[in-house]
């Protein structure tokens, strides 16, 4: 059932698409989140000619310069779909979090989605 008091939230950090091209997220503010979260990373098989994706988490204090969380960095995806989640200490990261991904090879393409799982404070 659903409590519209229940502090479990959720963030898309990056929609359901299709890419074929390297590109970032939009800065999503978490300064009202607490203690630790998770990023779900949910990955169908790339297509094209050796394709890879790598996807990783960035943070920023000012939501104009990123840099990558330690640590935050989920496995390449290439011809097999992947679902993958990463722990996120959402105390010790920047106030905007988004992920980065760079897509590689001959004609690839990927479709994936990615959120962010945690507790807000009310």
């Amino acid at each position: 059932m659903f409590n519209a008091h229940d502090p479990f939230s959720t963030e898309i950090l990056h929609p359901v698409a299709a890419r074929t091209a390297t590109g970032n997220g939009v800065g999503i503010d978490i300064r009202d989140y607490i203690g630790k979260g998770k990023v779900l990373f949910d990955c169908a098989a790339g297509t094209g000619t050796t394709p890879t994706l790598d996807v990783v988490i960035q943070h920023s204090a000012d939501n104009v310069t990123f840099v990558p969380v330690p640590g935050a960095a989920f496995a390449q995806v290439t011809t097999v779909a992947r679902q993958q989640q990463i722990g996120l200490d959402l105390d010790a990261a920047n106030r905007f979090v988004r992920i980065a991904f760079v897509v590689a090879g001959t004609s690839p393409g990927f479709t994936f989605s990615v959120q962010l799982v945690g507790w807000r404070q009310l």
